[in-house]
């Protein structure tokens, strides 16, 4: 036991001896690219329609399930353990953007087989899982805007991002998890979670419940509901979150978490218009001032509305906007949301 566990210590302080070098990370992944577009960047993801030079026959490939589309990261890592994790954590990413561009109807098998015990025996139904992309989401190789700024931010590093960045591609994330679970306790806790990353300044705020009720229904309502009846609604999701979360309890109404994910995903997408370079940096960059920020803001979301056939969200007051969603995205009483471009609500419905 002395020797392994000193051959242990010794392969361990081989590894950290040695340099972090580049790797080239690929995976199979199920994703149906369109003809036009066989390749598609997204974060630090390359998604491709064809696999990538091989010391192995196709036989062989196959036989091992490695097989077209594929996802490939490039990260840097002493072992190739570490560097498997650090581009699956890229892949997972990425995916998470996906998941909020084209949701996913079908999160589990594609093929299944449901029938009444006193049924003869059936056929099983099939239904494509991931995926589906509509027309105009790709700008060649790359999400068309405004998921194209998301994009960009996700292929910073953790440090290089701005607070409002890491926010929002954590809001992703979050979102992305609770759409693909099927429980409905994950996805309320999922979904409750996704939107304090984007509505709570941090620990020092108490009564988080009652906060987020209150900042979401200032900027986004229901159509069901009556503005009171949504602060109480969410205000009570919330202490099931806290339910589920801390004592284990199931949540037995899932149609209710099916109609939080819908607003979290309006929510998230709104947040994705305004992680473009200017937009939630309020004069990070050293030796801008405000006006100067507010100006140059002005020209990228001019250059950013011709770009895209979507209307960013325009501070109401016209200078930079600030660091979180309570700042970045009007309230339903300013002028930019009471009257947003029809476009930009299509958008947020779907």
């Amino acid at each position: 036991m002395s020797g392994r566990v000193r051959d242990a210590v010794a392969n361990l302080l081989a590894t950290l001896a040695e340099e972090s070098v580049e790797w080239v990370v690929t995976e199979p992944v199920e994703i149906l690219l369109p003809p036009d577009v066989p390749r598609l960047v997204v974060g630090r993801t390359t998604y491709s329609a064809k696999l990538p030079r091989l010391a192995i026959g196709p036989e062989f490939a196959l036989k091992q399930r490695f097989v077209e589309p594929v996802a490939t990261a490039r990260v840097v890592s002493r072992g190739w353990n570490t560097a498997r994790v650090l581009a699956r954590q890229a892949f997972a990413e990425s995916a998470a953007i996906l998941d909020l561009v084209a949701p996913p109807a079908n999160t589990g098998s594609e093929a299944t087989l449901a029938r009444r015990r006193s049924d003869r025996p059936g056929a099983p139904a099939f239904t494509r899982t991931n995926w589906w992309f509509k027309a105009g989401t790709f700008s060649g190789s790359r999400l068309a805007p405004p998921y194209l700024h998301l994009s960009r931010a996700a292929a910073r590093d953790e440090k290089s991002r701005s607070d409002w960045q890491r926010r929002v591609l954590g809001a992703v994330r979050w979102y992305s998890r609770g759409h693909r679970s099927e429980s409905p306790a994950d996805r309320v806790v999922s979904a409750m979670v996704a939107l304090e990353s984007l509505f709570i300044v941090g620990r020092q705020e108490h009564r988080k419940g009652a906060l987020i009720a209150d900042r979401v229904t200032d900027r986004f309502r229901t159509r069901h509901m009556t503005e009171a009846a949504q602060r109480d609604w969410l205000r009570r999701l919330y202490q099931i979150r806290n339910d589920a979360a801390h004592e284990g309890r199931e949540v037995l109404d899932d149609l209710e978490v099916d109609s939080l994910l819908d607003l979290t995903l309006v929510v998230v997408r709104y947040g994705a218009f305004t992680s473009t370079p200017t937009i939630g940096t309020q004069g990070e960059r050293a030796g801008r001032t405000r006006r100067r920020c507010a100006a140059t803001s002005r020209s990228r979301r001019a250059r950013f509305m011709r770009e895209s056939p979507l209307s960013p969200p325009v501070a109401a007051s016209g200078q930079c906007p600030g660091e979180r969603l309570n700042e970045a995205i009007p309230s339903s009483r300013g002028d930019a949301w009471r009257t947003p471009d029809a476009r930009v609500k299509r958008v947020l419905s779907r």
